[in-house]
């Protein structure tokens, strides 16, 4: 953020900091990624419970191990194809265009963040079952 803030007023005096847009697209998605599975063990991604809250709290938690897996299923494949285009930025030594920053570090971090994040959904899902199979 201090980077991108020192990045205008520094083009305002016509001197930008050079590479700045390599460094900051790098590390907003690792930042984004890393903070996915803390919202989720905050339960603070949006949803929309308009139908959700008219069921019983058995048939909540049946729709929740249903949410949850099919997230879980989503999130190891997106880790999987993230970590598969990470390779592939490594073996053909791909950097960005200002400084030449290589690209595969960042998509590595990117992959390591969606893992996290469907380790915390597995956990959700064992919750979920739990209530479930409550008696």
């Amino acid at each position: 953020m201090s980077l991108t803030c020192i990045d205008v007023v520094s083009r305002y005096f016509g001197k930008p900091i050079y590479g700045s847009y390599d460094i900051i697209s790098a590390s907003e998605g690792i930042i984004i990624s890393f903070s996915l599975a803390y919202t989720q063990s905050l339960k603070g991604h949006v949803s929309i419970t308009l139908f959700y809250d008219l069921f019983s709290q058995k048939n909540r938690a049946l729709i929740d191990v249903i949410i949850d897996f099919i997230s879980f299923c989503f999130v190891l494949l997106l880790t999987y194809a993230i970590t598969k285009d990470a390779t592939q930025l490594l073996r053909k030594g791909m950097v960005s265009m200002a400084i030449g920053l290589p690209l595969f570090p960042t998509g590595y971090a990117i992959s390591f963040g969606c893992f996290v994040m469907s380790l915390q959904i597995l956990l959700d899902l064992i919750d979920s079952l739990k209530k479930v199979f409550k008696k």
